[in-house]
């Protein structure tokens, strides 16, 4: 059975939650990790779309988080939308992995949680514009609020 990556944004949400109540080095862990974690569960969303809704196979040649993204690229309005969002999300990403200075932290969990969401709604835009069965979409369809409490 193929591993559902939509668990990721749930244990990114779990995280986050769970940093609000810690003290700070373990609350930078964990909002480091939500992060990465909500990133990589946009990530394997958009490959799943791309592969299952494009019909495409992404190259695995260079870099694959770019090859994803640039899928969407001068695609139209909504494609763009989505190559914006996901080239922000993943600065942000390899901020919470790697933070060598050269990278600007994400104002906060919510923003990235937002950010999610909205690259989550345009992929959902373009599969209603293919006219795609909403069933086929399903993986789409995880819960990106962000639950302050």
């Amino acid at each position: 059975m193929a591993f559902d990556y939509g668990q990721y944004l749930i244990l990114a949400k779990q995280q986050a939650r769970s940093s609000q109540s810690v003290a700070d080095a373990e609350r930078e862990a964990l909002e480091r990790n939500a992060t990465s974690r909500a990133y990589y569960a946009t990530l394997h969303g958009a490959i799943k779309f791309i592969e299952e809704i494009d019909g495409q196979v992404v190259s695995d040649v260079g870099s694959s988080h770019e090859n994803v993204w640039r899928m969407f690229q001068r695609q139209g309005r909504v494609r763009n939308a989505i190559y914006d969002k996901a080239r922000q999300l993943k600065l942000w990403r390899e901020w919470a992995d790697y933070n060598d200075g050269k990278r600007p932290p994400p104002p906060d969990l919510k923003t990235v949680f937002v950010f999610v969401g909205n690259v989550q709604e345009l992929l959902k835009e373009v599969c209603n514009g293919k006219r795609e069965d909403p069933n086929k979409c399903w993986f789409l369809a995880i819960d990106t609020r962000f639950d302050e409490s």
